[in-house]
């Protein structure tokens, strides 16, 4: 099972709901996830945080509305 989760406080909250039985032992292995932008580092030269913001800001978009 692959899900994903957002780290809130000091939890770990599932972003869909689980399938598992109450008390049920499971193996969790975390992986940080990590931006386009940062994982492209390199590509395109500059700042990885401001390649993100301006790939993700609506202003830039390519796609048709």
């Amino acid at each position: 099972m692959h899900i994903h989760a957002i780290y809130e406080n000091g939890v770990l909250k599932p972003l869909a709901p689980l399938t598992f039985k109450e008390h049920e032992k499971v193996e969790i292995i975390i992986k940080e996830k990590v931006s386009v932008a940062k994982m492209s580092q390199g590509i395109v030269p500059g700042n990885p945080d401001v390649i993100e913001d301006v790939a993700l800001n609506p202003l830039y978009s390519c796609l048709e509305e």
